[in-house]
């Protein structure tokens, strides 16, 4: 551990690794006032408590939405009811899952199911959000699963070998109050991206449905005077629209792909497409050669036939090769833009089409069935009008989250540096040392 410190000025060697002078390293145990189980009273849909569970603990903090919720006496509640700073740990889950870490920043009257372990640290001695940073950085992280036992399809850490075995880097509780707030100025950042971006993603959810339903025309484009039909003509139908078959509009890649030395194509699977973006992530073009899978071309609307899967889109600009799980739909350039039928096909008519399923293990959507829809199509240039806003309000939430990952890639090295001192906070950095600059309180 701290192998960067090793020899730097204002540094000594610990049993924990190279520390900055003035920290010093202990045990879990010695700085919690308490460790405590959650309870295990069954979940009932209208029990008197709220819960936090394994699930709600995210990106060490607690989401408190969508709680179960479980009945709890009065005397149950004044001990397992959460106060503001608690931290959980996760004690069983998968190894990869297990020792997830979140803290409590509500008032809300919650309690805590029995996978889960409350810790609160001696005030005078450990500051509890420091705690939660430490214990979710890669120190911690590998502290804890040091000390995880692996079952048949479980791991879990003991609370008391975590109390004993445990070992924190422990600065003077003043460097924790800073340290935490320097990490909570990066997680505040944080969480305004993820609001603005649901935000952008609800509006852009909401433009799709009323464009594509002609509630909402573009600008020369019919009209919208009519309250009640929005600029429709006769039948419902928007001005300058019709009614057209899904399988007018596309047809069905039937082209079997056959190994060969000149051609060596990895196969696209549907791990390969990320949900809610259409991104393909994961996927290069040149790998093992695939067998009797489905050939896509450039521009093709790549979706999976299972059910689970209906809501993962792409349209990549390569000819490549897809699993025999994902559907690949070729435009008809003729009667609808490529760009249109990508969103067309994200939309809520093409999603309850394709729910009609077939089969009973692994329930597949039903192409005769879907091919057989009939959905409302605009004039070729008001569909490239569309596509165009829907992809500027697209690539707009592709800006926000690429500055999203940014700031978590600078938290995450903060935290890792910040708790085991390679990096120094100026007012504490009296020897030489790293240190960063406070702009954020300018």
């Amino acid at each position: 551990m701290n192998v960067k410190n090793k020899n730097r000025p204002g540094y000594k060697k610990t049993q924990l690794g190279w520390l900055p002078q003035g920290w010093s390293f202990s045990p879990l145990g010695e700085v919690l006032e308490s460790s405590k189980y959650g309870c295990n009273a069954p979940s009932a849909e209208n029990g008197n408590t709220p819960v936090v569970g394994m699930k709600d603990i995210r990106d060490g903090r607690l989401v408190l939405s969508n709680l179960a919720r479980v009945n709890l006496t009065e005397g149950d509640q004044s001990r397992f009811l959460l106060e503001p700073g608690d931290v959980l740990i996760n004690r069983t889950n998968s190894y990869d899952l297990v020792g997830k870490v979140g803290i409590f920043d509500s008032s809300d009257k919650v309690a805590f199911v029995s996978y889960l372990v409350r810790l609160r640290g001696q005030r005078e001695m450990l500051n509890q959000q420091f705690l939660s940073f430490w214990l979710n950085s890669f120190a911690g992280r590998k502290s804890i699963k040091r000390i995880a036992t692996k079952g048949v399809s479980q791991a879990n850490v003991n609370p008391t070998e975590l109390r004993k075995q445990c070992r924190l880097a422990l600065p003077p509780l003043p460097e924790q109050e800073a340290i935490a707030g320097v990490l909570e100025c990066w997680d505040r950042a944080i969480r305004a991206y993820e609001k603005k971006i649901e935000k952008k993603r609800n509006v852009k959810k909401g433009l799709m449905q009323a464009l594509l339903s002609g509630k909402i025309r573009l600008p020369g484009f019919g009209t919208t005077e009519n309250t009640e039909g929005h600029g429709k003509g006769r039948g419902g139908i928007p001005e300058g629209w019709k009614e057209v078959r899904l399988r007018k509009l596309c047809s069905l890649s039937k082209k079997k792909y056959q190994p060969n030395e000149q051609e060596d194509l990895k196969c696209l699977e549907l791990e390969h497409i990320e949900k809610g973006t259409g991104r393909i992530i994961g996927y290069t073009s040149s790998s093992a050669q695939s067998s009797m899978k489905t050939r896509f071309k450039p521009g093709s609307i790549l979706f999976g036939k299972l059910r689970p899967y209906l809501q993962k889109f792409a349209r990549p600009q390569f000819a490549g090769v897809c699993s025999t799980e994902i559907w690949a739909l070729l435009p008809n350039e003729r009667e609808v833009s490529g760009d249109f039928l990508f969103w067309l096909v994200q939309s809520g008519r093409f999603n309850a089409a394709a729910n009609v399923t077939s089969g009973s293990k692994m329930p597949r959507a039903d192409w005769r069935h879907l091919s057989s829809c009939v959905f409302l199509l605009p004039t070729i240039c008001e569909q490239q009008g569309m596509a165009s806003l829907l992809s500027a309000a697209d690539a707009e939430i592709s800006t926000l989250e690429r500055k999203l990952v940014v700031l978590k890639d600078q938290k995450r090295f903060l935290l890792n540096n910040l708790v085991t001192g390679t990096i120094r906070l100026p007012e504490f950095c009296n020897h030489g040392t790293y240190g960063i600059a406070r702009k954020w309180e300018a």
